[in-house]
């Protein structure tokens, strides 16, 4: 909910990224993270969990939160650094302040929807692996699992990291017809190939689910003639 309120809020009031208490509810966002962190800390405690297809991509989920969480604080920093203004006359502060004063509404806030509602789809497939045989009644194949992993965990990071960088280069969020800044491109590139990782990862995903019915398929087929035998 929180993330959510920071990437929508500048729709409606572009100069909230600047306001005291939007500031310190956006870097609040850390607080359920770190306490999601502390519980997985706690339970591996003394234990020695297996390396599984499901617990990689479990992390690699509160991982991408985590970035998530990070580029939401960057698009604050400024105005939280720059409250230091009122103290004094500062010039470091003004100099330290001024790379983050102009984020909100750039490309920032695409990193940041990125990094969480991919962060999301990544905890649902390691949701899926780990469940797969309670609800489909056999588990999904290892490696099929792990090429979707990586193709779904590299995706999100080629796709969100780009267009954070690209806020700084003062690319806008929507981005108008035929109105790109030089240096952007490549970045966008870059961006879109990262999208076609995830899509990737996805096939593979479905491709692991289909191979699976097929094998349920057989050998009820198999158990049938048996039993006809």
């Amino acid at each position: 909910m929180l993330a959510f309120g920071a990437y929508a809020q500048p729709v409606f009031n572009p100069n909230v990224a600047t306001q005291p208490v939007f500031v310190v509810q956006s870097l609040l966002m850390v607080l359920p993270v770190l306490v999601v962190m502390g519980g997985v800390a706690v339970a591996v405690m003394g234990t020695k969990p297996r390396v599984t297809v499901s617990i990689t991509l479990a992390g690699a989920a509160v991982a991408m939160l985590g970035a998530g969480i990070l580029t939401g604080g960057l698009r604050v920093f400024g105005g939280f650094v720059g409250g230091l203004r009122e103290v004094d006359d500062w010039n470091w502060v003004e100099n330290l302040a001024a790379p983050f004063d102009d984020l909100a509404g750039t490309a920032v806030h695409g990193g940041l929807f990125r990094f969480v509602a991919l962060a999301t789809l990544i905890a649902a497939v390691a949701g899926l692996y780990n469940w797969a045989s309670t609800i489909l009644g056999r588990s999904l194949a290892t490696p099929l699992g792990s090429l979707a992993g990586l193709a779904l965990v590299g995706g999100t990071f080629v796709a969100a990291v780009p267009e954070v960088i690209n806020g700084f280069l003062d690319e806008p969020d929507i981005l108008p017809a035929g109105n790109v800044r030089d240096g952007v491109e490549l970045l966008n590139l870059i961006s879109g190939i990262g999208l076609a990782l995830v899509g990737v990862g996805l096939l593979v995903l479905l491709v692991d689910l289909g191979l699976t019915s097929r094998r349920d398929d057989e050998i009820e087929t198999t158990e049938t003639m048996e039993a006809v035998a």
